[in-house]
């Protein structure tokens, strides 16, 4: 195939919130911007499906935790809707013990106060220990302390909660690590985007120069003598700068090759920093035959968690969704999508009855491990792994610019964390520009 040669200012892989977040505020500071995109779509882990019902399910991000939170703004300001989203709201439930705790009785189960408790316990443990340690360790000297006793289901739930939010086995967790994660003034409530995640990144898009199917297999670069892109169909593009926004699990799997080599800091927090592995279940029933008012449910199963896709519109469509990481997914990233529905519907018939398997219309099952593209769901931090996160986000010789999520320092594993990452790389660059037109 004959080499494409275009000269672009700034070139910026990847098109999702961190990218286009980067991209929109250089193009809109007058840079010129290309955008080189692996997939077909936009989004990146942002990814809504319009085929379920008569409103979005999403299978990548769902909710916005936070009404100050950057997503909530760009909401705002482009005019699009919010709903309370099924994470925050409506009544909970537990199975576990082969019983259904209702939304009451769930409360008072022990692992929603060890959950609960997590980041007041992470937060104790880094100003009154001297050394980093698991967090099932501490959860676990916690428990001695206030002499509970939580039975094997317990303890798989307490697990599942935290398997759920960070996408990584609490032995996998480093305490320090979530201490750092505060999301400080992020607001309050949970609430999902009536148009779906898809559409804000189609909005954040306008204008902007996109190349999709654009697989990048070589970053070429010289210190302040800009880059030259090599993606797999031989296609080349150069510029004086470019924004990196592939995920952390694609940096880790060495299908991008950099020339020189990165400085061995970089390659170090690359290696030391966790990428967490995340499935999604998406199931679809023609009635309802689960309690009224039930939002979602956390089960001693592998499917960990599931919570309607839309609580307004459940009496249209019966959509249920469900988010498991950490062995769970690594188990079931080797089985073929129609054995995982399978496998989940025969946790349904166990939990409601014969009922769920009568009224069962179809299922899918997306691995977020599995996509080239992603290779994981988010980043977490393990033992060794503190402070790597701002090294990750530092810049490589005023040529290599990253961002994504997990180059968040407080705000990691978010969309609204992705989205400041981008903006604080093209605010790098901005700056660095502006301070070489000053001595020119």
């Amino acid at each position: 195939m004959a080499k494409q040669q275009l000269n672009h200012k700034v070139i910026v892989i990847g098109a999702g919130a961190a990218g286009l977040a980067a991209a929109r505020t250089l193009h809109d500071a007058g840079h010129q911007v290309q955008v080189l995109e692996a997939r077909e779509r936009l989004g990146g882990r942002m990814f809504t499906s319009y085929d379920w019902a008569p409103y979005p399910v999403e299978i990548g991000a769902s909710a916005i935790h936070g009404r100050n939170t950057i997503t909530f703004k760009l909401i705002t300001k482009y005019r699009f809707h919010t709903s309370k989203d099924a994470s925050g709201h409506g009544k909970w439930y537990v199975y576990a013990n082969d019983y259904l705790y209702d939304d009451l009785e769930a409360t008072d189960l022990p692992p929603f106060e060890v959950y609960e408790f997590i980041p007041e316990l992470a937060e104790h443990w880094a100003k009154t220990q001297r050394q980093d340690a698991n967090l099932l360790h501490v959860i676990e000297s916690w428990v001695r302390q206030h002499r509970h006793r939580l039975s094997m289901d317990m303890w798989r739930l307490t697990e599942h909660l935290i398997t759920a939010e960070w996408a990584a086995h609490p032995q996998e967790l480093s305490t320090f690590g979530i201490a750092q994660s505060t999301y400080a003034n992020d607001g309050e409530g949970d609430y999902r985007i009536d148009e779906g995640y898809s559409r804000l990144a189609q909005r954040l898009s306008r204008r902007l120069q996109i190349e999709y199917n654009a697989i990048v297999q070589k970053i070429a670069w010289q210190a302040e003598n800009g880059v030259a892109i090599t993606l797999t169909d031989g296609r080349e593009y150069s510029a004086d700068r470019v924004v990196i926004t592939l995920p952390l699990g694609v940096l880790q799997s060495g299908d991008v090759q950099f020339s020189p080599p990165l400085p061995e800091r970089k390659r170090q927090a690359i290696k030391k920093l966790g990428a967490g592995p995340l499935g999604r279940l998406i199931l679809r029933f023609g009635d309802r035959f689960w309690p009224g008012g039930m939002a979602g449910f956390v089960t001693t199963h592998p499917t960990q968690l599931w919570w309607r896709a839309a609580l307004q519109h459940d009496h249209e469509v019966f959509v249920w969704t469900s988010v498991f990481g950490g062995d769970a997914e690594r188990r079931y990233a080797h089985m073929s999508p129609e054995a995982v529905v399978q496998e989940a519907l025969d946790h349904w018939v166990e939990i409601f009855g014969p009922v769920a398997a009568k009224t069962f219309v179809r299922g899918e099952y997306y691995s977020w491990s599995k996509d080239p593209f992603s290779k994981m769901g988010y980043s977490y931090v393990p033992l060794g792994g503190v402070g790597q996160r701002a090294v990750l986000a530092e810049t490589v010789a005023n040529v290599l610019y990253f961002a994504g999520e997990a180059t968040h320092t407080i705000r990691p594993s978010s969309v609204h964390g992705a989205f400041e990452s981008g903006y604080r790389a093209a605010h790098e660059i901005i700056q660095h520009v502006a301070t070489l037109s000053r001595y020119q």
